[in-house]
Parts: structure tokens; C-alpha cells; sequence
């Protein structure tokens, strides 16, 4: 078998290259027992074609692969290679390849865990890395499943990508590509926190909230119109004839009583008044 018998380097590095064509005339079943196997064990080699190589074919393969491989064994594996070969620029792009292809199969809490915190160690200073990680980013977006919340992007990934923006080294396609993901984590840092205000704003009412309302609503601003009782006619009180003849004695006989002059001069005495003032009267009718 092909696959089990020991190989040169440059044999098992031509092998997991063209990984991708052998899988295409491979049964399914010699997948699982042969080919995959053998990339598994390429990551275990100390040979760093090797390791470039096996996450060549993983980027490649990726379709061929299932979820619980790709997590327990293609992550780990591919985290073990970046960290033993950090500084190599070759393999730091396959590793960033590898992720980005297998994204989709791993679960939350992975990404989170040590997909982001293996993107926040990457050095940026290469225009190749910067657009790996912003197409990462870019690919995280895109779906709430991928655990990318807007406090990450607001505490760490956006602190991270911003200083690249004044990287001489990026021409204006990979410019425009870093630009276009930092509006795009800001439009949604937006929307996010718009929408708690708005929310904490109706559940969390203040008073300078209702202030107008209150000031709306005051006694103090309210118009009160006259009160007027409905139906209500005001006649001014004619005088009766005894009242008449009562001035022209008057006019004879000095001044009258007090209580008499009060009584004819007020036009808005009630009933009970005229009758008191008609009986101080009958005596003085009566004189001849």
C-alpha cells in the first residue's frame, strides 16, 4: 500500500499536494482506512515541508473530511504546527488557509476558544497574513454561529486590524479589503448597541424622560376657563310702586332709615329683602 510504506520526504510531500486528485478515484471506504490516516500522521513529522504539505492537503480535502476529524484531530494538529513554526511565513499562510477552509465544520466554543485567540497572536505585518485574517474575519461575519460578538470586535479584533491601516506595505486591494471589514464590525457594534438603548430606554424610563410630559400635564399650565352657571339669566330688579312712593315722602320727610336706603339702593338684593323693606313701608304708606 501506497500509503503505509515508508516514503522520502519529497515522495510524502508530492503525495499530500496532489491529495485532492487521489480522493477523487478512491473509494470511500480506502478514504477512511488509507488516505486519511497517512495526513493525519504528516503533522506529527518534524520536517516542515511536510507539515506545509499536510495543511496544503487538509485546505484541499477539507469536503472529504467530517466534523469530529476536522475538531479533534485537524485543529489540534494544525495548532501544534503554528506553534513550533510561528516565525515561518510559509507555514503561518497554510495554517491560516487551513482554518479559514474548515471553519464552517467547527463548533462555537472552538472558534472562541482557539481559532480567535490564535488569530489575536498572528503577526500582521505581512500584507499576505493581514488578508488571510481579514478574510477570516470577513468569513465570521457573515453568520452568528461563528460566536464573532460585538464586544469582541469592539475589545479585540478592531484594536488589532486598526493600525494596519496605515501599513505601507498593503496595496489598495488589500486596503480596501481591511477597510471593508472594520465598517463592516462597526455597522454591526451599531446596530447592536442602538438597539439596547432603545430597549433599555422603554424598560428603564428616567425622570427627564417624563419631565416634559409632567410639565405638559401641570395644573400650572393648564387654562381654566370662567365658571358660568348654564341657563342663568341676571335681571336687574325693577322697583315696585311702594318703593316709589317711599322716595317721594322721602323727599318731604328727611332722610329716610338706614336700613331703608340700603334696601332701595342695592339692585341685587334677593326676594327676603324686598319683603323686609315693603312692611318697613306700610306705615308710612298709610300716613295721610
Amino acid at each position: 500500500n501506497v500509503f503505509s510504506i515508508p516514503k522520502s520526504i519529497q515522495a510524502t510531500v508530492t503525495l499530500l499536494e496532489n491529495l485532492h486528485v487521489i480522493l477523487e478515484k478512491t473509494p470511500r471506504d480506502d478514504i477512511r482506512s488509507e488516505v486519511l490516516p497517512m495526513l493525519y500522521n504528516a503533522f506529527e513529522s518534524t520536517t516542515i515541508q511536510v507539515q506545509s504539505a499536510a495543511l496544503v492537503a487538509v485546505t484541499n480535502v477539507s469536503e472529504y473530511l467530517d466534523e469530529t476529524a476536522i475538531r479533534r484531530m485537524v485543529l489540534p494538529k494544525t495548532k501544534s504546527v503554528y506553534e513550533k513554526n510561528s516565525g515561518d511565513l510559509k507555514i503561518l499562510l497554510n495554517v491560516l488557509s487551513c482554518v479559514e477552509k474548515t471553519l464552517d465544520k467547527l463548533d462555537k466554543a472552538q472558534i472562541i476558544d482557539e481559532v480567535l485567540p490564535l488569530l489575536w497572536d498572528v503577526r500582521l505585518q505581512d500584507p499576505e497574513i493581514t488578508l488571510r485574517v481579514v478574510n477570516i474575519y470577513r468569513l465570521m461575519l457573515s453568520d452568528k454561529k461563528y460566536g464573532l460578538s460585538v464586544n469582541l470586535m469592539a475589545t479585540r479584533v478592531m484594536p488589532s486590524l486598526l493600525p494596519q491601516t496605515v501599513n505601507p506595505s498593503l496595496n489598495l486591494e488589500q486596503f480596501t479589503n481591511l477597510l471593508e471589514v472594520l465598517q463592516e464590525m462597526l455597522d454591526h457594534i451599531d446596530r447592536n448597541q442602538r438597539n439596547k438603548l432603545k430597549l433599555d430606554n422603554l424598560s428603564l424610563p428616567s425622570p427627564e424622560r417624563h419631565r416634559p410630559l409632567r410639565h405638559q400635564y401641570s395644573s400650572d399650565n393648564m387654562h381654566v376657563p370662567p365658571f358660568n352657571i348654564p341657563n342663568l339669566r341676571i335681571e336687574q330688579r325693577k322697583t315696585s310702586s311702594a318703593e316709589d312712593m317711599a322716595r317721594k315722602n322721602s323727599a318731604g320727610r328727611g332722610p329716610m332709615p338706614r336700613i331703608l336706603s340700603t334696601s332701595s339702593e342695592s339692585t341685587s338684593s334677593d326676594g327676603l329683602n324686598a319683603i323686609i323693606s315693603i312692611r318697613l313701608l306700610l306705615p308710612l304708606v298709610a300716613t295721610p
